[in-house]
Order: structure tokens, then C-alpha cells, then sequence
């Protein structure tokens, strides 16, 4: 299978080959503002601006966009793993008087 346009990979490679439905992954844009932590006004911009689109399912429904909850959860974790990383290095570094690791 391909790497689909404009993605960071094959459709497997993003969903995963077995047990993805992708009626449960899908969210509209105001779940997505909910877990983004931001009001849906800002989310609207966001998207109008193409920031979401790393997000989107490339599916429309009902002239809506549509964005994967998978999607999402997965750059929170690989932010929060470069945020951990960022302040061990600093401790290690001793930015942090009286803080070890």
C-alpha cells in the first residue's frame, strides 16, 4: 500500500491494519478544540489557517471536516515524550539548582 497524499503515511501505518473503525475515530471540531484544550472559536481559526491539518481524516461529512481522534492522541504523546526529554536534559544540565534526576 501507498503513503496517501498528503500524509505522514500509509493508511495502514496511520490506522493500523486490524480493528480500526473509523466511525469511532472520527470527531468534529469541536471534540477536536476539547482535546486540543482550546475553545472552538480557536479551533476554527486554526483550521481556516490549515494548523489542523495534520488532524484531518480527508474526509468530508456533511460538507464538515472531519478529524481522527487516533490522530490527535498520537502527537500528544509524541510532544509530551519531547517535553520529558527537553527537561531531563535541562536537570541534567543543572538548570534546576536542588533538582536531580
Amino acid at each position: 500500500m501507498e503513503k496517501l497524499p498528503g500524509t505522514i503515511g500509509t493508511e495502514d501505518e496511520i490506522h493500523g491494519s486490524e480493528g480500526y473503525e473509523p466511525g469511532k475515530d472520527w470527531i468534529n471540531q469541536r471534540e477536536l478544540a476539547g482535546l486540543l484544550g482550546v475553545a472552538p472559536e480557536t479551533a476554527s481559526r486554526w483550521a481556516s489557517r490549515g494548523k489542523l491539518a495534520l488532524f484531518e481524516h480527508g474526509m468530508l461529512g456533511a460538507g464538515k471536516r472531519k478529524y481522527s481522534r487516533r490522530l490527535v492522541h498520537e502527537y500528544q504523546e509524541l510532544r509530551l515524550g519531547q517535553a520529558r526529554a527537553r527537561m531531563r536534559q535541562a536537570v541534567g544540565e543543572g538548570r534546576f539548582p536542588g533538582v536531580t534526576a
